[in-house]
Order: structure tokens, then sequence, then C-alpha cells
């Protein structure tokens, strides 16, 4: 009988080839930084004026209680997209990996609120985070930790030192690391080395000179999102089908390896007793390496293909295939590396059928800022500023491991089946017929450069009571791609050498007016109208190997109001903002198989809006000196606003498919969004030096993220054979509400001048897995044929599923 089976598992789950591979989507990160006490400032006694100020200049409230609170889910504030909410270092963006290893280094960062007029943060949406260096000197003295862990790693440690230099110079060094399986996801693993430098200087004339160097160097395992059926199947919603049994040790398919170091130099000083000048300059480059599982006229090798589930079948390949799955058979459920190996063995030229390839990404990417403000009087203030940018990643592919075969011949395996185009099939026609080795490039080379130059200007005027501010910018970018391999199916300046410039006049204004009731309460109304520069990647059909961009391609305008209350000081703060955005031109371009047409296409989705608008609330307050309180929520409405325009090209020859065929978005919500987002949070610290945390958050009113193409024209109805099908394609499934509860616990000893303090932090406590992470249509339909007839359905989402209970134990000693 089990011969039977596996002979009917081999048969049915080798003889199928889908045409494409599972789209690979982004993993769950954890941006949550290791927590750190913050000593207590005392009140400040100052004039009128000071006090009016302060509570004018209040920072953005809802983030600092709600950060982190929502990291179980996959979730935008305010329906807005990451690049919204930047991490600025002294005025430059830079990645939020770095923010840790500064923070170490003693950087100061703090959450501001992007509504009013500021320099660097025009193109900011509901806030960023701000990181300076020069606005203090770091403290000497230094921190040990050592850290026990469940989720993603198991074994930590890290440490900082600062010293004082003569002179005026200081320095501080930090470094940090963590090894180890995550304890809940097999393949997931973590082998992470950072190192920190900062270098500063005083001068005279209250001068600050700052340099600082951050190396990060990782290698990740990483989870990949699958089916329902599949969780269900495995009886887990932590099943992982990136990785397989290989010689008795787990290997995970798509590993990230990546080593990026940041370099940064800042100056700030004071000229003429009323004007401060700020210069930055940072280098962000290195290397970056995603693996993943590579096919060549075979069968895809990911287990969960929904040609391999039990769904798929019927009768008794039904049954096999099913018992197969609930058994846990992980030649069926994992990555069959054995099974892999052997079929490229078998290929009697040496040919590999599969590999493991890297897709990397090199980026170098340069910022500059020069920033000027002057002191007219007490009452008005006037900023400048101007900032260059210039961003070349160059991407390729490269050959990490043959799995066994001898080869591997540098041309597009896809197009070998192909009526039309089967005789082009070099991916380098200068280098034809090419047999690619492990660590060779292969497939595509290109280099995407941005280049963008802008000016800002500030204008603020306060009064006892009064606060107004303007400001604008403008700038200028160029996009262009450079092509490196000239493919066959694009001859010469199709895929070779430079692509068009596209320009663009990238502008912001922002205007905002306060009133202060008091100098503990004020309210302000501000208003925005953003013009940006769309993502490289949207501007190009098909950036891998085609030089073609996108028709027509323009800014993106985002117009925003808002008017918020604060109210500060003594044991209670709170911040209350309405806000309403409107976002329109906006412009995407993605690419997938076609099941209609059947064949692959590059799809640009023209005229997206949004509609954004709600309202935030967040408080603290200080019960007594050792207890506190602190809550925030968020509810709103986040729908696209239009019915944007879908036009699909032929990947292999560009050929119009679909020419502006609407796509009925109009009134669906946005994926990563959500209704309502609550948190709610006790702490205590005693005069003993034991402290507790307890936070409990409720995130409602999510949606699976929709695919535009779906819900065509084209495929809602067309493809529709009944109403109830229509029904499938445009219906928005509905995620169940996420509630978590965080907390942690711990002691801290005082040592004399030094304190050694154990910590235990617990995440997700009732350890509820039944958390939708993130979730996303696919772009394609299934085929389903009976007899002479076809018939078409959505695919089921895919998902990811958020982590159950994780634990971290931390022990650090401050001297």
């Amino acid at each position: 009988m089990m011969n039977k089976v596996f002979a009917i598992l081999f048969s049915v789950l080798f003889s199928c080839r889908p045409f494409a591979s599972a789209q690979s989507f982004g993993d769950e990160f954890d941006r949550r930084s290791a927590a750190s006490e913050e000593e207590r400032l005392p009140e400040l006694e100052c004039d009128s004026l000071l006090f009016y100020r302060a509570v004018q200049q209040a920072g953005d409230l809802w983030a600092e209680v709600a950060a982190f609170r929502f990291s179980n889910v996959a979730y935008g504030r305010r329906g807005e997209d990451p690049a919204e909410a930047p991490v600025l270092l002294e005025g430059v963006a830079m990645p939020w990996r770095y923010l840790p290893a500064l923070r170490r280094l003693q950087a100061e960062a703090r959450y501001a609120a992007g509504a009013r007029p500021q320099i660097g943060m025009f193109a900011a949406g509901a806030g960023a985070t701000a990181v300076s260096l020069a606005e203090h000197d770091p403290t000497p003295g230094g921190v040990l930790a050592l850290r026990a862990a469940t989720r993603n790693y198991r074994a930590g440690a890290e440490a900082a030192w600062t010293v004082g230099l003569p002179r005026g110079w200081n320095l501080s060094v930090a470094a940090d690391g963590r090894y180890g399986p995550d304890a809940l996801v097999e393949g997931v693993y973590t082998r992470q080395a950072t190192a920190a430098l900062r270098v500063g200087r005083r001068t005279e004339g209250d001068g600050c000179w700052t340099a600082v160097f951050v190396l990060p160097v990782c290698e990740r395992g990483l989870r990949s999102p699958s089916v329902e059926e599949a969780f269900v199947l495995r009886g887990s919603r932590h099943y992982n089908p990136s990785w397989g049994w290989q010689g008795g040790e787990v290997r995970n398919s798509r590993v990230l390896r990546e080593g990026i170091p940041l370099g940064a130099v800042t100056y700030r000083g004071r000229f003429g007793g009323s004007t401060t000048l700020r210069a930055t300059a940072a280098v962000e480059t290195g290397i970056r390496r995603r693996s993943s599982l590579a096919w060549y006229d075979a069968s895809t090798p990911r287990p969960d293909n929904y040609r391999y589930l039990p769904s798929y079948f019927t009768g008794a390949a039904f049954d096999a295939v099913d018992a197969a799955w609930r058994a846990g058979d992980e030649r069926y459920t994992q990555v069959d590396w054995a099974e892999l190996y052997r079929r490229n063995r078998m290929q009697p030229d040496g040919e590999a059928l599969y590999a493991l390839e890297d897709r990397v990404e090199r980026p170098l990417r340069v910022q500059a800022l020069l920033h000027a403000e002057t002191e007219v009087d007490a009452q008005l203030t006037v900023a400048c500023a101007l900032r260059v940018e210039s961003d070349a990643t160059r991407c390729y592919k490269q050959l990490r491991d043959l799995l066994g075969a001898s080869r591997l011949t540098d041309i597009d395996h896809f197009l070998l089946d192909d009526a039309t185009y089967s005789n082009r099939l070099q991916n380098d026609c200068r280098h034809p017929g090419r047999a690619v080795g492990e660590g060779d490039r292969f497939g595509y080379d290109y280099r995407i450069v941005r280049r963008e130059a802008a000016v800002e200007g500030v204008v603020r005027y306060r009064s006892d009571r009064w606060t107004a501010a303007f400001g604008a910018s403008i700038g200028r970018s160029v996009v262009r791609r450079r092509g490196f391999y000239e493919k066959e199916l694009f001859p010469a300046g199709g895929s070779f050498g430079n692509s068009a410039r596209l320009r663009f006049t990238p502008y912001a204004l922002r205007a905002s007016v306060g009133y202060a009731f008091s100098p503990r309460s004020s309210i302000e109304v501000s208003a925005a109208a953003v013009a940006a520069t769309p993502d490289s990647d949207d501007l190009f059909l098909q950036p891998l190997y085609n030089n073609r961009t996108a028709d027509d391609p323009s800014v993106r305008h985002r117009y925003g109001a808002e008017l918020g209350f604060v109210r500060t000081g003594g044991a209670f703060d709170l911040r209350v903002t309405g806000y309403l955005t409107a976002t329109r031109d906006e412009m995407r371009t993605s690419r997938f198989f076609d099941d209609l047409a059947y064949e692959y296409c590059d799809m640009v989705v023209r005229g997206i809006g949004r509609l954004d608008y709600g309202v935030e609330a967040a408080a603290k307050l200080r019960l007594t000196w050792t207890w506190s309180l602190s809550a925030a929520v968020g509810a709103g409405s986040h729908t696209y606003a239009t019915n944007p325009s879908v036009w699909l090209y032929t990947d292999a020859g560009n050929e119009v498919r679909a020419a502006g065929v609407p796509s009925y978005m109009s009134g669906l919500r946005r994926g990563g969004t959500a209704s309502v987002a609550a948190t709610a949070g006790v702490h205590y610290f005693g005069r003993k030096g034991w402290y507790f945390s307890a936070d409990a958050s409720l995130v409602g009113g999510r949606r699976v993220a929709p695919s535009f193409h779906r819900r065509t024209s084209r495929v809602a109805v067309q493809a529709s054979d009944s109403p109830e099908t229509f029904a499938l394609f445009t219906a928005q499934q509905r995620l169940d509400d996420a509630f978590a509860i965080d907390a942690s616990a711990g002691r801290m000893w005082r040592l004399g001048a030094s304190r050694l303090s154990v910590t235990l932090s617990v995440r997700n406590l009732l350890d509820d897995r039944r958390t939708v992470y993130s979730a996303y249509e696919s772009d394609r339909v299934r085929r389903l044929r009976s007899g002479a007839e076809t018939f078409y359905r959505p695919f089921p989402a895919t998902l990811l599923y958020a982590y159950g209970r994780s634990a971290t134990l931390t022990v650090s000693y401050k001297f």
C-alpha cells in the first residue's frame, strides 16, 4: 500500500511544471530596539515666552507611546508607507537598521511630528524619527550586556564605552552580536555582528564636529509566507516552506547576507550670535545578497506550490498527497535537497535543472545637507537648506550553488518552449552561450541611478500665544537605468547602456498656525501639498533586462490637513489629532505570469488615488513617582479613492495586452492598515530597583492587500462564469482582529556609581498564534479545465502569521 502511495506522489509532484515562481515577499522584521531606562529631567523655570514655545513645539506623543506596540502585525500609521516615516540622522535619511548602534553611541533620538514645516521633513507624513549627534557630548562610561532569546536568535552580547579625551575630543565605541536559531520557526536563524565608532570634538565658538561609522554584518535565515491550506495541513502557523534537510542538518533556501556600512560627518556651530550652521554628509555602501532556489526547464521545488497541495488533485492522488502532508513527511512538505541533487546528477550533459542563486544589490548612497538658521529677533526665525543626494544601486544575479550539477548555460530558460521567442534566448549577447560556474554573475546585471537636489526654506513666527510657520521645498531629480548585459530580446540600446533619463520636479508646501491657551495647552492647524518622485522600480517595465520606461510617468501628489490639540506639563500629557490626507497620481509596476494570456507580463497601474482620514489620541499619566500609565488610540478610514487604469505588456516583446482597463479598487481597504489601533500600558519603577511594564494592544479592521489585476474588467468580468465567481474576484477578505499583551519585569542594583540590572521581556504573553502578520492577494488566477471548458478562480491569499510567545532575558552592567 505504501509503495502505491509513494508512486502516486512521485508522479503527481514531479510531472507538474508551473509556469511562474511563487512571488517572493518581505519577511517580518523586528524593529524593536533594546529597552533602556531614561533618567527623569527636572522641570526648568523660565519666562512665559519660553513656556509657550515649549508647548507649541511639542513632539509626537502618539509615536512615543505607540512605538513598537503594534509590531505583531504589519501596520502603517494613518495608512502611510514606511518611506513616509523616515529616520533622519542630522537631517539626512538613513535606514532604521543603524538606529540601535547609534543609540549605543549615545545619539539622541526623538519622535518629531511631521505636519508643521521643518527642514529635512518636507516629504514626511505623520512624523519621523530625528537622530542628533551634536546636541550633547556623550557621557563617559560604558555598558556590558548579555542576552538570551527565543525569537530570531538564542544568544547575544553587546558592549559600549565612551571616554573623554584632551582638547575637547571624545570617543565612543560599541559592538553587538547575535547568534543562534529561532526557537519557534524552523530554518530561521541569525548570525549578526555590528561595530560602531563615534569621534567628536568641541571647538571654539560652541562648534561641534562629530563623525560616526557603523558596520553591520549579518546572515539571516528567513521565513516565507504560505497559504492557509499548508498551515492547516502541517498543524502549525509557524510552518516555513523555505527549508529542508541536507546531510542531517537544516538548510534554508532563503538566506539574507549583507554588510552595508554607514559613515557620516556632521558639524554644528553658531556664527554672529544668532545664526546656526549645520552641515551633514553621509555615505552608505556595501553588498546585500538574498538567496533563493531557481529551476530551469523543470518543475518548481517549492513544496507549497498550489500544484503540490491536496486541493489540486482528486481521487486517489488527493488521498495520497493529503496523507503525506498530514503525516509531516518532510520530503514533500519541505525542500527536498536530496531529490534536487539527484535530478541534477542525472542530467547527461551536466546542465543544472536546479540551482541556488543570489540576487545581489550593491548600493551606493551619498547625501549632503547644508542648513542655516537665523533668529532675526525673539519672534522671527528664518531657515534655509540645500540638500543633494545620489543613489546608485547595482543589481545582478550570482550563482551560489550548482547543487551537484556541472554547469549552467546563461540563457533565458523560460523561453525554451516559446513559439515566437525560442530563438532569442541569450541573456548576454556579448558572451553568448556562456557556461556559468559558482560565484559567477548571470541572468541580468544593471544599475539604477537616482540623483536629486533640492532647496528648502522655513519661516517661523512666535509670539506669547501665537505661532505660525510656512515652508517650501523644490528640487530636481533624474532617474535612469544602465544595463551591463545586452539581452537578445532587447538588443543594443534596448537593454545595454543607458536608458532614457526621466526627470521630475518634486516640491512641497507646508504651513501651520498655532495658538496657546496657556503654558500647558495649545491648538495647531497644519496643511501640506507634496509632490514626490516615484520609486525607481516603478519607472521601468522590467528593470532586470529592459531599458523600456513606463509611459507618461509623473510625480505622486499628496494633500493633507491636520488639526491638533496638545496639553503638556505636570503629571499629565495629552495629544489629540484629526487628519485628512488625499493621494493622487500614484503609479506601480509589477511583473507576473498572466494566466489569461498564458505568458509573462509587466503591469503598470496609473492614477492610483487614496483617501485617509481619522483621529489619533495619546496620553501619559504619572500617578505617583513609581506608577505611570500610557495609552494611544487611532481610528480612521484608509481606502482607495479611484479606479486606476491598468496596462499590461508582454515581458518578452512589450506588446500591449491590455490598454488602460479600469481596476475597480475604489472603496477597498489598503493592506497594512487598520480601522482601529489602540494600546494601553502600565509602568512601575520602585524605590528598591524593581521595575515592571505591561502593554496591551488591539488592531482591528484589517484587510488582505488587494490585487489591482484581478479586479480589472478583463479578469473580474470576462473570466467570471457566474455572479458567485465575480464576487470571489472582487470581494476583499477581512483579517481577524489582533490582540496582544507584552510584559517585562526586572531588578536594578546600584553598585556605587555603577548599576547592575536583570530584565525579562515576554512578547505575545497569551501565546495567540491565530494573528495574521500580513496577507496579500496574488495577481495570478487559477485555470481549471472540465472537458473542453476552461474556468478561472482566484488563488487564496498568501499569509504570514505572527510569532507566538517569545522571551528575552537581558543582564546588563553599566559603569
